[in-house]
């Protein structure tokens, strides 16, 4: 079964025998023009005052031509014996001219507050004032750095405030790929942190050791 699609009939028109489509002047476009003829057709079209000449036949029934013109006026035609069915958009109307009254309202953007425009404007001041604060203690400290030999230190900020950070975590892997033994744990002064064993006497032996030196005393 075949369908043919003919949607809106409302936007066809007939084009009589000996009759032609005209198309006004534009930019530079692709046109494309349905037909839907009786029989076999062959179309004709001219540019401007230029004579007619042969742009394509279409068989019976439903067919597009499309193609792209210049700038000039030009018109279609066809040696059809009966009406041919066309229907372009190049020929729909797309405005329409009215005296009737237009109820559409433009929107306008509502004032703001002047108290509040001006206390926006000040805490952008404000702002402002204190990045550039924060930038330049940042780059006080980062020289204060420097001058202490602290040259590739890392320099996180964090509040405000610079901390030299350890080693980035590509050198731990680094460092345990090649088998470096790692640093003993620091306390909070700095100093070892003793074992959860016996406590380390005064002479580097154990406790037991230093309680039997103590009886023999």
């Amino acid at each position: 079964m075949q369908i043919i699609n003919l949607k809106d009939l409302s936007r066809w028109a007939a084009m009589q025998p000996g009759e032609a489509i005209s198309f006004n002047a534009g930019n530079p476009r692709t046109v494309r023009l349905r037909v839907n003829c009786q029989s076999y057709t062959a179309f004709y079209i001219a540019f401007g005052d230029a004579g007619e000449r042969f742009l394509c036949s279409a068989p019976a029934g439903l067919s597009l031509i499309e193609f792209v013109t210049n700038s000039q006026p030009f018109k279609i035609g066809s040696d059809a014996a009966d009406a041919v069915a066309y229907y372009t958009a190049e020929l729909e109307q797309t405005a329409v001219e009215s005296d009737a009254e237009s109820f559409t309202k433009i929107a306008h953007r509502r004032a703001r507050n002047p108290e509040l425009e001006q206390m926006m404007f000040l805490m952008n001041q404000n702002m402002d004032r204190r990045l550039a604060q924060m930038d330049n203690d940042h780059s006080r400290q980062i020289a204060e750095l420097r001058e202490r030999g602290i040259e590739n230190a890392e320099v996180l900020r964090t509040g405000g405030n610079l901390h030299v950070g350890a080693a980035t975590q590509r050198e731990e892997l680094a460092s345990e790929a090649a088998g470096e033994p790692e640093a003993a744990p620091v306390g909070e002064r700095g100093a070892p942190r003793k074992g959860r064993g016996a406590a380390a006497g005064p002479a580097g032996g154990s406790a037991d050791d230093s309680g039997e030196a103590g009886g023999e005393a």
